[in-house]
C-alpha cells in the first residue's frame, strides 16, 4: 500500500524513451543480411553470424540488439498497458486505503454500540431494582396501613372490653349495694 509507483521516469533497468528511439533508429540501419538473418531460421542465423569478421563477437553483439529490441518491442506494445495497469493499481490501492479507514470506523462504532448496549442492560438492571423497590415501598405502605387499622381496631375492641368490664363491675357492685341494703331488712325480718 505504502510503495507508490512512479510513472515519472522509467523503471530501474529499462531504457528510456530516447534510448529507445535511437535503438530503433540503429536497427533500421542494420545490414539487410542481418535483417535476412533475424527473419531465416535459427541455424542460418548461426551460420551468418559466424561468418561476421568485423572484430566484434557477433553472439555479444546480437544479444545487445535482441535485447534493445525486446526492450524496445515491450515498451512500444506493453508500455501504455503497464502504465494503466500501474495508474490502476495505484488507485485500487487508495480505494483499499479508504475502504480500511472506514472499515476501522465502523468497527470503532460497533463496538461503541455494543458497549452501550451494555450500558443499556445496566440501566435496565437498575430499572428493575428500582421497580421491586417501589413495589416494596408500596408493599410496605399497605403493611404499615393494616397495622396501623389493627392497632386502632385492638385499641376500640380494649376500650369496649373494658368498657364492659366496667360496666360488669359497676353492676356487680350495684348488686353487691342492693344485697347489702337487703340483707339487713331480711335478717331482721326473719328474726
Amino acid at each position: 500500500m505504502g510503495d507508490e509507483v512512479s510513472t515519472d521516469g522509467p523503471s530501474p533497468g529499462l531504457p528510456t524513451r530516447e534510448e529507445l528511439n535511437e535503438s530503433t533508429d540503429n536497427t533500421n540501419g542494420v545490414d539487410r543480411e542481418d535483417a535476412r538473418a533475424n527473419s531465416a531460421s535459427p541455424d542460418e542465423a548461426s551460420i551468418r553470424v559466424e561468418e561476421r569478421s568485423d572484430g566484434i563477437d557477433p553472439k555479444i553483439d546480437d544479444l545487445a540488439q535482441a535485447q534493445s529490441l525486446s526492450v524496445g518491442a515491450i515498451h512500444k506494445h506493453y508500455c501504455k498497458d503497464l502504465l494503466e495497469s500501474a495508474n490502476t493499481l495505484q488507485s485500487i490501492c487508495n480505494v483499499q486505503d479508504t475502504s480500511i479507514t472506514l472499515i476501522e470506523y465502523k468497527e470503532k462504532v460497533l463496538v461503541e454500540l455494543r458497549e452501550s448496549y451494555q450500558l443499556e442492560e445496566i440501566l435496565d438492571e437498575a430499572q428493575r431494582y428500582y421497580n421491586k423497590l417501589v413495589g416494596l415501598k408500596t408493599e410496605m405502605a399497605a403493611l404499615s396501613k393494616k397495622s396501623r387499622e389493627l392497632t386502632r381496631r385492638a385499641a376500640y375492641v380494649k376500650s369496649v372490653q373494658e368498657k364492659e368490664r366496667a360496666k360488669k363491675e359497676q353492676e356487680r357492685r350495684r348488686l353487691e349495694r342492693i344485697e347489702q341494703d337487703l340483707a339487713p331488712r331480711y335478717s331482721s325480718d326473719l328474726a
